[in-house]
């Protein structure tokens, strides 16, 4: 396959990118108001939720949302600057399908547009030819607008027997509907021997659908 010479957001590294960690401020009585016990499930049969007190406790960005997730990805809480959450799906353990759910400083989408090609920019530099970039651009999915790049990844030179071959990354922007919650970055990375198509699919947009912000 022939690519431009850019750079992946890797659910791995992205988190790392955008170090800039706004620490929001929720006072008591709104977190009061919050009720995650009627959150429910509407399409698969797992959820994840992500609380004003978790992002607290991990000294996170605040933020409130869930996500669904279907049986076959399995649940892992980051709980460190990486974000907030990653689901991944394995086949003789090597990953095929990994989501990662890290935080983004921006909740303006044209400050959003260029964070996110600032942190690909600084990820080139670091990684060099086994990334490369198809596009980045404004798109609808679901009908909500999101800002989308679209990268691949050669694995050959990692150093992790996690991943193998070349992988698709589409990684995405989720701004928050209120300034008291820090936007999302939301990353899905899929084997290209799975599936070669260059576009999100209708697993990984059905997932994304149920990512909500909670407030």
């Amino acid at each position: 396959m022939k690519i431009n010479k850019f750079l992946i957001v890797f659910v791995i590294f992205i988190a790392s990118c955008d170090i800039s960690i706004q620490k929001n401020t929720l006072n008591e009585q709104k977190k009061q108001v919050i009720n995650y016990n009627n959150i429910n499930k509407t399409i698969f049969d797992n959820i994840a939720i992500v609380t004003i007190d978790s992002c607290e406790k991990w000294m996170l960005p605040i933020t409130s949302f869930s996500i669904e997730y279907p049986n076959d990805l399995s649940l892992k809480y980051y709980n460190t600057e990486k974000g907030y959450l990653e689901l991944v799906k394995l086949s003789n353990n090597i990953v095929i399908e990994q989501i990662g759910i890290t935080y983004s400083n921006s909740n303006i989408r044209r400050k959003a547009y260029y964070s996110l090609l600032n942190s690909n920019l600084e990820l080139e530099k670091k990684f060099g030819d086994d990334y490369a970039t198809i596009n980045l651009k404004y798109t609808n999915i679901n009908n909500k607008k999101y800002i989308l790049l679209t990268s691949i990844l050669q694995t050959k030179n990692l150093k992790s027997n996690k991943y193998s071959g070349e992988y698709v990354v589409f990684s995405l922007i989720k701004i928050s509907p209120v300034e008291s919650l820090t936007g999302l970055k939301i990353s899905f990375t899929r084997s290209l021997e799975q599936n070669e198509i260059l576009e999100l699919n209708k697993y990984e947009t059905e997932i994304l659908n149920t990512l909500n912000f909670i407030y």
